[in-house]
Formats: C-alpha cells, sequence, structure tokens
C-alpha cells in the first residue's frame, strides 16, 4: 500500500487551533499552484561533516599529536579534494581541540570528532588563529565548487570544570573569526555548529540560566563577526560516568523554545539556530516530525534551520533491559547508547521498524520540515555523517587509504539515498499544495499517518501545557555584551 505523508494541512490547522504564527518569515518561499520540472529545484543541499575520517591520507596520529595545525590544513585539503571530485557541495570542517590540548578524557572520545581546522587552543584558553594564508589556500583548493559552509566545535560550553569552560569558550570564540577569516577569503562560510553542554553539578533549569550568561554573549561575538551559530540537539550521553543521561541541554524541543526565546529577548533573531539531527531524536524516544510540528506549533518554526543526517539503528533488546535513558551498570559511559547511527540509507529497508519509531522515516521528515519549519529548502544545508561503529576504527580497514575510499563510497551512496529522499519531499509537498488549492474536500486527518495527531482532543491539552510552560518560564537576566564570561556560577572558581 502506498501511503501520501500530506502533513501540511493538519500542521496549518494546529498553528489555528492554537493561535499560534510564525512572523517574519523572509525565507519562506512562496506557495506556487504548479510543479517544478526541475528535479533538484526546492531540494536542499547535501554535504558531509569531515569526522567520517579523522586521520585521512596525507596525515597520521602522532602528527596530529606533534604538528597539529600541518596535519589539520593536510585533513582538510584532502576532504575538499574529494568533494571537489566527486560534485559534494558543501563540508563542514571538523574543528575540535588538537588531540594534545583535548580536555575529555580518551574513554569519553567515542563520539567521532575532528581537528581539521588549523586553529589551536591551549589548556589556558590561549592560542593561535586561522592564518590568512591559511583560509586562502583552503578557498582556492574548493575552486568555487565546494563551500565550507560550517566549522564542527563540539566541545562543553557550560562544563563544571572552570579551566575545561575557559578552553572550550575561547576554541568558539576562536572558531568563529576564523569561520570569519574564510569567509572573507570567499569560502562561502557561514557559521559555527556548537554544542551548548551541561554542568552536571546543577539542574537543567539551573543551567538554562547560565546559558544566557555563556552562550548569549558567544551569539553576540558571532553577530560581530557576521557568523551565525548552529545548536546541535545531541544530548551527548557518553559525556559523564555519571548517571545523568542529558548533558547537552540543547536535546528537546521543550529546551529549543526556552532557547529561542533567550535569542528573540536578546535581539539575536537570525544569528543563532538549530543544528536538528534525526537520530537523536530517535535515540530519546520521539520523532523529528514531532519535533517540527512542536516548534511549530508554538511559534518557533524559525529556529530550526540547519540539519545533520545519520539514522539510529535501535537495539531492542538493551532498550528492553535498561530503557532508553538507562545507565548500565558495569559498562562504559557511551554504553546508554541503544543502537548504532549508520548513514542515511546504509541499512536494510524495514517499514515496521520506521513506523514504530526505531529509525528515521527520512521521507516523512523532510516534508515535515518543508511543512512545519520556516525554511527555504534551497537555502538549507543537510549535512551527513558518518559515525557507524563498524567505519569508526581505522584498525578494520587493510591501511589508511582503503578506510578513506570505503568511507567516503558510503558517504556518496548516503548522498544519492538523501538526493533522491529530498526530491520525493520537495514533489510531495508541491503535490500538496496543488491537492489543496483545487479540492474542496478537506484533506483526512488519516494521511497524515505517520504522526501521532499531536493536535487532537486527547492530546492537545498536555501539549499546549507544555509549550505554555516554555513560553511562560521566566527568563533570567540576558547578557547585553559579547565579551568572554565564565558564567556567575563558575565566576568564583576562575
Amino acid at each position: 500500500m502506498i501511503h501520501l505523508y500530506i502533513s501540511w494541512a493538519i500542521a496549518e490547522r494546529a498553528d489555528v487551533r492554537l493561535g499560534s504564527k510564525t512572523n517574519n518569515q523572509p525565507t519562506k518561499p512562496k506557495k506556487q499552484n504548479t510543479m517544478s520540472n526541475n528535479l533538484l529545484a526546492g531540494t536542499m543541499k547535501i554535504g558531509v561533516l569531515t569526522a567520517a575520517v579523522q586521520t585521512p591520507p596525507g596525515t597520521n596520529s602522532n602528527m596530529f599529536i606533534n604538528e597539529p595545525r600541518q596535519a589539520a590544513n593536510i585533513a582538510a585539503l584532502k576532504w575538499i579534494d574529494w568533494a571537489r571530485t566527486f560534485g559534494v557541495q558543501s563540508l563542514e570542517l571538523g574543528c575540535a581541540h588538537a588531540p594534545k590540548y583535548a580536555n575529555i578524557p580518551a574513554e569519553l572520545m567515542a563520539d567521532p570528532v575532528a581537528h581539521h581546522t588549523p586553529i589551536l587552543t591551549y589548556k589556558d584558553g590561549n592560542g593561535i588563529d586561522m592564518l590568512e594564508g591559511d583560509a586562502i589556500t583552503l578557498t582556492n583548493a574548493c575552486d568555487g565548487r565546494v563551500v565550507l559552509g560550517t566549522l564542527g566545535v563540539f566541545e562543553n560550553l557550560l562544563h563544571k570544570d572552570p579551566l575545561c569552560r575557559r578552553q572550550n569558550i575561547e576554541h568558539v570564540r576562536r572558531a568563529i573569526r576564523g569561520a570569519e577569516t574564510l569567509q572573507k577569503a570567499g569560502a562561502g562560510t557561514e557559521g559555527v555548529t556548537i554544542f551548548i553542554g551541561r554542568n552536571t553539578n546543577l539542574s537543567i533549569e539551573e543551567n538554562m540560566r547560565v546559558v544566557a550568561e555563556v552562550v548569549i554573549p558567544i551569539v553576540r561575538y558571532g553577530k560581530l563577526h557576521s557568523v551565525k551559530i548552529y545548536i546541535e540537539n545531541c544530548p551527548m550521553c557518553g559525556w559523564t560516568s555519571a548517571d545523568t543521561f542529558t548533558q547537552n541541554i540543547a536535546n528537546v524541543p521543550l529546551h529549543w523554545i526556552i532557547i529561542a526565546r533567550m535569542i528573540e529577548a536578546a535581539g539575536l533573531r537570525g544569528w543563532c539556530f538549530l543544528n536538528h539531527d534525526a537520530s537523536h531524536d530517535i535515540l530519546q524516544g520521539f520523532r523529528p516530525e514531532w519535533s517540527f510540528k512542536v516548534m511549530r506549533i508554538a511559534g518557533y518554526g524559525w529556529f530550526i534551520r540547519r540539519f545533520h543526517g545519520k539514522d539510529l539503528s535501535t537495539a531492542l533488546g538493551l532498550i528492553a533491559a535498561a530503557g532508553y535513558l538507562g545507565q548500565r551498570i558495569g559498562g562504559g559511559p557511551w554504553d546508554r547508547m541503544n543502537g548504532d547511527q549508520p548513514l542515511p540509507g546504509a541499512q536494510a529497508h524495514n517499514a515496521l521498524a520506521t513506523v514504530l519509531g526505531h529509525r528515521v522515516d527520512w521521507l516523512g521528515a523532510q516534508i515535515s520540515a518543508r511543512s512545519n519549519l520556516d525554511i527555504n529548502p534551497e537555502e538549507t544545508t543537510f549535512t551527513i555523517e558518518c559515525e557507524q561503529s563498524q567505519f569508526r576504527n581505522r584498525e578494520h580497514f587493510k591501511s589508511q587509504e582503503h578506510h578513506f575510499e570505503v568511507v567516503t563510497s558510503l558517504l556518496l551512496g548516503s548522498i544519492k539515498y538523501m538526493t533522491g529522499i529530498e526530491i520525493a519531499a520537495q514533489s510531495n509537498f508541491e503535490l500538496g499544495i496543488i491537492v489543496g488549492s483545487n479540492s474542496t474536500l478537506d484533506h483526512p486527518k488519516t494521511w497524515d499517518w505517520h504522526e501521532i495527531n499531536l493536535t487532537s482532543s486527547a492530546n492537545l491539552g498536555g501539549l499546549s501545557g507544555i509549550i505554555n510552560s516554555a513560553k511562560n518560564w521566566v527568563l533570567p537576566p540576558i547578557s547585553e555584551t559579547s565579551d568572554f564570561f565564565l558564567g556567575s556560577d563558575l565566576s568564583k572558581a576562575a
């Protein structure tokens, strides 16, 4: 049976029902009552995060320790050469700390990060910025065919250790300056992707108050340098050995609404957005379609603007024994993960698992993004990540070259898959507009089959209640500076 995924009508009715409407949507394309004959019209740019292979050919682990800036340049050039050769539109350069200066213990480094941007931040926060010559070299290598869209800095900005927090904040600020340098060189760099993180000594609500002191100045600093900040939604459950699952408080829509309110209160709308990764929703027991709809109903459809892409193959045995958020007694920190993370399209199709929400429904997610978010897909980037366990470790392959060849082949296949998904999603969205514009029939709610009807009488009360709690939560004083600030919770310890 073929099911039509037309959710826009339901979403429109939801907005009317709650009296919420998203204002100021400058990039939202006008709905046309025609079908484009260009297959790629209205589709997102598909890119790659370079952390897929941390030590590409031409580099080695010792080089990243002893000559980190040189290693970063070589790695970035290798990825650019690959992208240019195979027509990949966009790269997000890994911008982690150089291994020698990283403040995350080795046992917590299972989440792949990469030092592929030639900047250094030492333990005391001092360091070396990106040189103009490096930016020009990288830009020339792109040859106008590859965009270095963002730099990916995935550190804990609310770390409970004041020295680690200082280093991480300074590293993001250095990445912002690096993004500006690349931007001026013509690399097309628009932003820096970050985690917010968490101080595990504080409650989530207490952490949210620190966000106003620590993250808002970072966004102001980004605006000062014409660089946007994109916050990712990974809960980072393996960042600590403690029993707390959520180590990054930007992990659920309730928290996104509060952060978006802070951005608006600071007058920074347009300079900070959420970088949404669908696999993180599945990891926590919900779905991207629901997240997008909640944000639209709440009036914050503008906040999600960029996407990371990887799937989650849920291990039901683990969930049955320990639950979605369970700590594995006797295991390591990352044993909380309730499944593996294959690339989009890189696992056998399983319709039942998709319907049950045990893996991402990519077609449903991409249609829902168009239906519920204030995006123009052609101005939006979907960046594919490779975090599948069997492809992370180079020791599984015959050589460094073989590792790079296999992973990049997988990435190209995933790009092809997501391009097909994007074409189908945009076509379905356009068909929905045409049908809706030329029919007097009300679309049956059953067409929204892949989503729980969040606006039914049974669900609306609970949903509106939690949305109102986020919208009515009293914001803390919003910082008015772009200067570095460690946060009042750690200032005395600094």
